[in-house]
């Protein structure tokens, strides 16, 4: 039996690289594929695993920076060299540091999976490094858009495809849930997020009625964002909410959803969003933003950091029923596109 090991940071985040990383580990356990999921500490996660993975851990706790690569790069070695499996996958660029070496010595087919525009550069030293590591070392790389697949390419990668994420998320048939006055925002409270344009933009809408702003999410910026609430003036009318696993339930209930992000790549809530028949706001903040949205027809897509066209263009949607609606149903059949069969299918493929 083919042995397939994802290589992921964490397990216990509520982000979208862990969702759909654990989305697709348990479809292809599922369908026969031994998948084994490879972190740096054992813990728990925080969304549904199949019983069939196993779970192992590079390290017991936690270490100094420096100190605790150099340990890590020693442990995986020896996980490599005991192990063997037949597809190792880095799930991120900066995990390709770490498998680097390892790679290089141990006989396999390494792969990165690519879960992040290649504009967005978590270290000014260390996302170049990493990346140009992968593309000239790994057997395969996975991207999620075109612009980062030419990013690649050029760096002198020979093998990169393109595998979009699927749609992770099911509706609720069994009971219908009445639309309110909601506009949705769910993500990790971090700087690239941009959940202070979203609170910069919503301040600038006069008159915002019953309308209610939700954002769904933990981070380091979440203390920011409830100062920002008391300077706007806005504490009446957002809601902060931690991070959950019924998140169909917010999807359910919005009318709007708004990403703000600074940098995306192919963002996992904006094809949750359009499931649920919501029409996006967002900024044209990546090629795989782009590919989802297309502007007025299931949303709009403002330059960004344009937050004064944000604001207007999120209170057009909050006043016009019918162009949320049609803008919905638009966004619907856009996701139908990335069904969670199809994109499996395409794994086998490559695996």
């Amino acid at each position: 039996m083919k042995k397939v090991v994802f290589f992921v940071s964490s397990l216990k985040k509520a982000g979208g690289i862990e969702k759909v990383t654990s989305v697709i580990a348990s479809s292809l356990a599922d369908r026969g594929v031994k998948v084994e999921m490879l972190t740096f500490i054992k813990e728990i996660p925080f969304f549904y695993l199949s019983s069939s993975i196993k779970i192992t851990a590079l390290r017991n706790r936690n270490t100094p920076r420096f100190i605790g690569f150099v340990f890590d790069v020693i442990s995986l070695f020896r996980y490599l060299n005991r192990e063997r499996p037949d597809d190792f996958i880095c799930v991120g660029a900066s995990l390709y540091l770490y498998a680097f070496l390892p790679s290089v010595l141990i006989k396999g087919k390494y792969m990165l999976w690519e879960h992040f525009s290649t504009e967005y550069k978590w270290n000014k030293y260390t996302s170049v490094l990493s990346r140009n590591l992968a593309a000239w070392y790994c057997d395969l790389i996975i991207v999620l858009n075109a612009d980062d697949q030419q990013y690649y390419l050029k760096q002198g990668a020979s093998n990169v495809h393109i595998l979009p994420n699927p749609i992770s998320i099911c509706k609720n048939s069994a009971t219908k849930i009445e639309k309110k006055n909601v506009v949705l925002s769910v993500g990790r409270c971090v700087k690239v997020k941009g959940f202070d344009l979203l609170l910069k933009a919503w301040q600038l809408i006069p008159d915002k009625k019953d309308w209610l702003l939700y954002i769904v999410g933990e981070g380091e910026e979440k203390n920011n964002l409830y100062g920002l609430l008391d300077e706007y003036g806005i504490s009446d009318t957002v809601r902060l909410f931690p991070a959950t696993n019924s998140i169909s339930d917010y999807y359910e209930q919005a009318s709007i959803y708004a990403l703000s992000s600074r940098s995306e790549c192919f963002p996992l809530v904006l094809l949750e969003a359009e499931t649920f028949s919501l029409p996006i706001i967002c900024f044209n903040c990546g090629d795989g933003v782009r590919t989802l949205v297309k502007d007025g027809y299931n949303g709009y897509v403002v330059p960004m950091n344009d937050v004064s066209m944000y604001a207007r263009k999120m209170c057009e949607l909050m006043g016009k029923l019918d162009s949320r609606q049609t803008m919905g149903e638009n966004g619907l059949k856009i996701s139908m596109t990335y069904s969670l069969e199809s994109i499996i299918n395409k794994w086998k493929l490559i695996l």
